[in-house]
């Protein structure tokens, strides 16, 4: 992927962000002159999807009307972004995070892949794949000691919802996990640096 390309697509996300705040304001207003917006909750959702990384979503969603804030939709979004927490980001400038953060990735990914997320929905969360994988892979490496043996491959791929193995395998070497060989079939989970003593992950 070029520089280029990637510029655009972060633009795109900023641009899609701005419309769907300034249709929030819309909303607001359309309420306050008593007219009804039957498709409020499911834009309210994205609006939600489109700010994981800013804890103060689900308290303004709290504060709109009852039958807009039970909806389905919006429902789906606010348990979708609570499964988003994590602890484990220990960049300068990283989001805020949630200290009792319980990293459920694996129900995140579950109900990404389920019936109640929708398509579009869906589309939403894939540009937070990679930073979700990232935090759960760095959680497992920590949980797991290295002489328990590798973690199997097949069973990542289900609970990060990776299109495949090789996927799977691409990215944990880029974070320097090491695998079982020769049959690549289990990442090696709490291997240490033998000067350092630190668990090795990259990034």
């Amino acid at each position: 992927m070029t520089c280029q390309h990637q510029t655009t697509k972060a633009l795109d996300r900023i641009f899609l962000k701005i419309v769907l705040t300034s249709l929030q304001e819309f909303y607001d207003d359309m309420r306050t002159e008593g007219t009804p917006c039957p498709n409020e909750a499911e834009f309210r959702a994205y609006h939600i999807l489109s700010h994981l990384r800013d804890p103060d979503m689900i308290r303004q969603a709290q504060q709109l009307p009852h039958h807009i804030f039970q909806d389905p939709y919006i429902q789906v979004a606010a348990e979708i972004h609570a499964l988003t927490r994590r602890n484990n980001d220990i960049r300068r400038r990283a989001k805020i995070q949630s200290e009792a953060s319980p990293n459920f990735f694996s129900r995140f990914f579950k109900l990404v892949a389920g019936p109640a997320t929708t398509y579009l929905m869906a589309c939403l969360l894939e540009t937070n794949f990679v930073e979700i994988r990232k935090g759960a892979l760095k959680a497992l490496n920590k949980c797991y000691l290295e002489q328990h043996g590798g973690f199997p491959v097949e069973e990542l791929v289900t609970i990060l919802g990776f299109d495949d193995a090789a996927e799977c395998i691409t990215n944990c070497e880029e974070y320097g996990l090491e695998l079982t060989t020769p049959d690549r079939a289990a990442v090696i989970f709490g291997k240490k640096d033998p000067e350092t003593r630190r668990r090795i992950f990259k990034g």
